[in-house]
């Protein structure tokens, strides 16, 4: 079963995609700017669908840069669009999610660290 946060994360993260493709390719517009906009736009949607935490915020922005930036290299490859910096978009998305799985590993550490306090504690008595 799919969790909350991971659809609140999925629809925010096509919603980036979509504006950024809409904004780039339709109107034009600067690649840095529509990646802005649709970042704005898929927190404000991830807002609406469900409750915002930190972790979400950055799923959504780090997954909606993965997949425009998969998206602009086949767009690239077949010729549609010239030459986006597919790399440098990859890469932000990229250390976005690895700071998001950082600040899980450190809650999962803080709890194996209390549940090993407890195990002292309980061997001791």
């Amino acid at each position: 079963m799919i969790s909350r946060e991971h659809t609140t994360m999925a629809f925010g993260a096509i919603v980036i995609v979509f504006a950024s493709v809409i904004l780039n390719l339709v109107l034009n517009m600067n690649i840095v700017l529509s990646l802005v906009i649709g970042v704005i736009l898929g927190a404000a949607v991830g807002l609406l669908i469900g409750k915002l935490t930190g972790k979400t915020i950055l799923g959504i922005i780090a997954w909606g840069l993965i997949v425009f930036a998969i998206l602009s290299f086949i767009l690239k490859s077949i010729g549609v669009i010239s030459s986006p910096p597919i790399t440098e978009i990859l890469l932000g998305g990229m250390l976005i999610e690895l700071l998001r799985i950082e600040t899980n590993f450190k809650e999962f550490s803080v709890k194996l660290n209390m549940l090993w306090n407890d195990f002292r504690k309980r061997k001791e008595i």
